[in-house]
């Protein structure tokens, strides 16, 4: 009791000393009771486990599961540093085979050094340790990466979120059954099977929830699955905000505040959504920065101040109040708060909630979300209000990451 009332204090305090970027806005009485109930909330323990953010159903981690992988988080981040695959995804590979059970491997939740399931693919001598079991389990992840539909790499700092869902897959097998599931959930079953998986995606957002399972060898989706899934894990975990370095929630708003803001169906239109035309109106009354000519708000460069400000991440971003250029002048005016990226060559360089900027546009990636079409979110100066695009024009333009 006297570490729990120590660990609730310590929490406290944290919460009163964060900055204002955290919270949309000031906790309330029951946000502070859901906070001190629930460490998930915020943060966990302060090896760096970060919360859940908000595209995830509200599914917490078992506070058992929290306390192995708190346990064995040196053994996860030792592995990470030998195959540069993120330990967050280790921890949740190893969350599915065994609920991070310190004696049991992350195969297939066989006992560590022998024993156990016909089917683990085990290379050689069963792993003895759990770091063994991890470093296993990351080339086999990288392995399956590879001859996956999506074909990124996975071991480098900011892996492709559907990068890592789809090594998850064929982590757990390819079940064709699952592919078919995530064509019953509205999604593509040739590029984007695993999101039929509840090994991979279970309790992620409201579209993933409950997801039909395999509950016997070769069968088929005869149960329901009551488990997080993997990559829910390793979003939980901080993974999905960018490798091993957890995000107190800065990410995570402006990526929600882009997709409330933004047209998800890619539609090309002067019409603005009823949250984005509220935010300009908002914004003209203060006489802040919204770009556009006839057709205010429609501009990149207002779009992407709109999103920083009211995201609460930035509230002071473009303060020169002006287009691309001055924008991107201001970011690196301000490199105690905006790091600039090198040697941006693909997707999987990159984490949501990175700025993209030249002197012409400027656009935020959002990567793969439910619902969306397309990876970045975008406005065109009196071309089309604010919608979802693919990535494009990568290493023509300079990136920035706010610095958490």
């Amino acid at each position: 009791m006297k570490r729990l009332a120590n660990f609730l204090l310590a929490m406290l305090i944290v919460v009163l000393m964060q900055p204002s970027s955290i919270f949309a806005a000031p906790l309330t009485g029951s946000e502070l009771k859901e906070l001190l109930i629930n460490p998930d909330y915020v943060t966990s323990y302060n090896s760096g486990v970060c919360s859940s953010d908000a595209t995830l159903s509200g599914a917490t981690i078992p506070p058992d599961v929290k306390q192995n992988i708190d346990k064995l988080l040196p053994a996860y981040q030792k592995a990470a540093e030998q195959t540069g695959v993120p330990w967050q995804l280790l921890a949740a590979v190893h969350y599915r085979e065994a609920n991070n059970n310190p004696s049991q491997d992350l195969q297939a939740g066989n006992p560590l050094g022998g024993g156990g399931s016909q089917y683990a693919d085990y290379t050689g001598a069963r792993p003895s340790t759990i770091e063994a079991s991890a470093v296993m389990a990351a080339q086999q992840l990288i392995s399956k990466a590879a001859a996956g539909v999506v074909k990124l790499p996975i071991n480098t700092s900011n892996p492709d979120s559907a990068a890592i869902k789809d090594a998850l897959f064929g982590y757990n097998g390819r079940a064709g059954v699952y592919a078919q599931q995530a064509a019953d959930l509205g999604f593509d079953a040739k590029t984007q099977p695993f999101e039929g998986s509840p090994y991979v995606m279970n309790n992620f957002d409201a579209k993933h929830q409950n997801m039909k399972i395999i509950t016997r060898d070769f069968g088929g989706l005869d149960g329901i699955d009551a488990r997080l899934g993997a990559f829910t894990v390793y979003s939980m975990l901080g993974g999905a905000s960018g490798g091993a370095t957890c995000s107190t929630g800065s990410t995570g708003s402006i990526v929600a505040k882009a997709l409330e803001y933004a047209w998800h169906d890619g539609r090309r239109t002067f019409e603005l959504t009823p949250a984005y035309a509220k935010a300009i109106s908002d914004a003209q009354a203060k006489g802040e920065f919204v770009g556009g000519l006839s057709h205010p708000g429609v501009d990149c460069g207002g779009f992407v101040t709109r999103v920083m400000r009211d995201s609460g991440v930035a509230p002071d971003y473009n303060g020169y109040q002006q287009g691309t250029i001055m924008q991107m002048k201001w970011m690196r005016d301000h490199p105690e708060k905006y790091q600039e990226l090198t040697s941006v060559g693909s997707t999987a360089d990159l984490q949501p909630g990175d700025i993209a900027v030249n002197t012409s546009h400027t656009f935020l990636y959002v990567g793969q979300q439910p619902d969306y079409q397309g990876a970045t979110a975008e406005s065109s100066l009196n071309g089309y209000a604010p919608t979802g695009n693919p990535a494009h024009g990568l290493t023509t333009f300079s990136w920035f990451r706010v610095i958490q």
